[in-house]
């Protein structure tokens, strides 16, 4: 029709893959509730990028996310900052094309995708609405290794990385029963 529609990444979490987020793969029960689908209902184009958290006995493929990240953080980064960064990439290639209504650009995500639409938010103001859902929380009781940097409870903790996000729209999902947490 050539409209340009609204752009949403769908981010999957730790042991998710794009296509379990999207109902690709069906599986009887998820955590993602027909997540992509559901965006897709509202007339945007979904991206559902591919993180380094897929359960290796159900995909096939062996990784160690410990062992990148410790190898990324020797030469002062991260394996947080490289996907954030690939996201960053995914978004300027997407808001580039025609069909895509760049000044309308958003996120949700879900657990470790929940950090990486908050995270995300916070970098890029080319997302101008985000949805952050089981991620928020207080990181002096929540510890992962890839969740922390040095001296980060000094700096940004969740929320001061929120705050970023200013004055676009952030919407923040906590489960009051989340096992994980």
């Amino acid at each position: 029709t050539g409209q340009r529609l609204p752009l949403v990444l769908s981010q999957h979490g730790k042991w998710g893959t794009p296509e379990v987020c999207s109902d690709v793969i069906p599986l009887e029960e998820t955590n993602y509730h027909h997540m992509s689908q559901r965006i897709l209902q509202h007339d945007a184009h979904v991206f559902a990028p591919q993180m380094l958290l897929w359960q290796t006995e159900s995909c096939g493929v062996e990784y160690d996310r410990d062992i990148l990240d410790a190898k990324l953080r020797q030469v002062g980064g991260s394996i947080v900052a490289l996907e954030l960064y690939c996201l960053r990439c995914c978004i300027s290639y997407f808001a580039a094309q025609p069909e895509v209504d760049e000044s309308r650009i958003g996120m949700v995500g879900l657990s470790y995708g929940g950090l990486y639409t908050l995270y995300t938010a916070a970098l890029d103001t080319r997302l101008k609405a985000a949805f952050s859902c089981c991620y928020f929380n207080d990181r002096n009781l929540q510890l992962f290794p890839d969740w922390s940097w040095k001296n980060s409870a000094w700096q940004f903790m969740d929320a001061e990385i929120a705050l970023l996000c200013c004055p676009r729209a952030l919407f923040l999902a906590i489960a009051a029963d989340d096992p994980g947490f």
